[in-house]
């Protein structure tokens, strides 16, 4: 990979945590993210940019309201409605309905109906870590909240596990199912998540990244050293093709942020890719990042600053 001995030199000042947000309380939420991106003079590696230069990115807009509520059986039952518009970030058109969910929970676990999310994480926790790049071999499964899905997560002590079954079927109805587990230590974790996508499924093999009819796979696992966490994912689409990849993270703080490294090696050629982000609050849920995106098929890397509000 033309770039592996520049970030090998680097990796020693390199990191981010994983950037998915939560609300951090009941009640309306949102997210407002914008910004600067410098992709060169070659921007077919960009389908959507029409020329090089800076461009405006990522006008992500998020509203979202939740609650919870206490039973007198020990039971809570919890709630989320969220909005999300991509439109400047051409993700999507418009409006879309993003991880919205009813969900029961107690001793026995959580039940959820919606989009209460993939499990991913059980695999990915140490190498999704980007804001605008990607971590190539979590992309070739299930990592995104799957629409229309009944959810299941339970486990205790150090083992977690779950069920989705997606009803977002067409033509013949088919549907698809995706299991996961995770075993955690003091400083480590390993897990996978393994997804089936109906021959017919519709629009759910676009979100999966799986091809209808296919089977998909992320197996992972995270390590902390002291201040220093270290991340390891294989995945695999389970295509024809047979198209999978190798996923390496790198996420420590440094200064007032945090610094991420993420290398992916794919089985596709020339698609091979390094990243590295540096992220840092301001105070009132604001924070800015700056990121550094290279990819083996791309004439010009890619940097990108931005600004990133939570409330």
């Amino acid at each position: 990979m033309k770039k592996t001995l520049l970030v090998s030199a680097v990796a020693a000042a390199m990191a981010v945590p994983a950037g998915a947000y939560a609300a951090a309380s009941d009640g309306l939420y949102g997210r407002i993210r914008l910004g600067l991106q410098q992709i060169g003079t070659s921007p077919a590696k960009l389908g959507s940019k029409e020329s090089g230069g800076l461009d405006l990115v990522s006008g992500k807009l998020v509203f979202g309201f939740k609650g919870s509520s206490d039973l007198d059986n020990g039971m809570q039952v919890s709630y989320k409605v969220e909005l999300e518009n991509d439109s400047a970030d051409s993700e999507s058109s418009g409006w879309s309905n993003d991880a919205s969910y009813i969900a029961l929970s107690g001793g026995f676990g959580t039940f959820a109906a919606g989009e209460y999310g993939s499990m991913a994480g059980y695999a990915c926790g140490g190498t999704d870590l980007l804001t605008y790049g990607t971590a190539d071999a979590c992309e070739l499964g299930l990592n995104t909240s799957p629409k229309n899905a009944i959810h299941y997560r339970g486990g205790s002590g150090m083992l977690e596990f779950g069920v989705i079954y997606i009803t977002d079927g067409e033509l013949n109805g088919d549907t698809s199912s995706s299991v996961g587990a995770k075993f955690s230590g003091e400083s480590w974790s390993v897990g996978g998540q393994f997804t089936d996508v109906g021959l017919n499924s519709g629009d759910f093999s676009g979100q999966s990244g799986i091809v209808d009819g296919e089977s998909g796979s992320q197996i992972g696992a995270t390590f902390q050293l002291g201040n220093i966490g270290l991340g390891v994912t294989v995945g695999d689409n389970g295509a024809v093709t047979d198209s999978g990849g190798v996923d390496l993270g790198l996420y420590m703080p440094l200064g007032a942020g945090n610094l991420a490294l993420v290398v992916s090696t794919m089985d596709t050629p020339n698609s091979d890719s390094a990243d590295i982000e540096y992220k840092a609050p301001m105070g009132g849920g604001l924070s800015w990042g700056v990121e550094w995106n290279s990819q083996d098929s791309w004439a010009d890397d890619r940097i990108t600053g931005y600004l990133d509000l939570n409330f």
